[in-house]
C-alpha cells in the first residue's frame, strides 16, 4: 500500500486526527498470521505514512478490512444523522415555542 493511500482512507474514515483511530483499527484488522506489532501505535501510523519506514506486507488486508467496516459504519452514522434531521421529536428535541409579544 503506498503511504499517501493510507494517508487518505485514514483521513476520510476518522477525519483530521485519524492517526490513533486508524491505528486502533489496524490492530484489530490485522491477521493473526501477520506477525503485527500488538497493539499498532499512532507512532507506527505516523512513520508508515511519512515514509519513515516501510509498511509490513499485512497492511494491505488490514487496510482492506478497515476500509469494508469502515463504510459499513459511515453509512451508518449518516442515517443516524439523518434521522434526527427528520424526526428530532423522537431524539428529544422539542419544536422551538411561538413567540408572541
Amino acid at each position: 500500500m503506498h503511504p499517501l493511500t493510507l494517508d487518505a482512507l485514514g483521513r476520510h474514515l476518522y477525519g483530521p486526527r485519524y492517526v490513533t483511530a486508524l491505528a486502533e483499527a489496524l490492530t484489530a484488522h490485522a491477521p493473526e498470521e501477520a506477525h503485527a506489532p500488538s497493539p499498532v501505535t499512532a507512532p507506527h501510523v505516523t512513520m508508515w505514512i511519512k515514509g519513515r519506514r516501510s509498511m509490513p506486507d499485512w497492511i494491505d488486508a488490514a487496510a482492506l478490512r478497515v476500509a469494508k467496516a469502515g463504510v459499513i459504519d459511515l453509512k451508518a452514522r449518516a442515517k443516524a444523522v439523518e434521522d434526527i434531521l427528520w424526526k428530532p421529536w423522537e431524539y428529544g428535541i422539542q419544536p422551538p415555542t411561538p413567540y408572541h409579544p
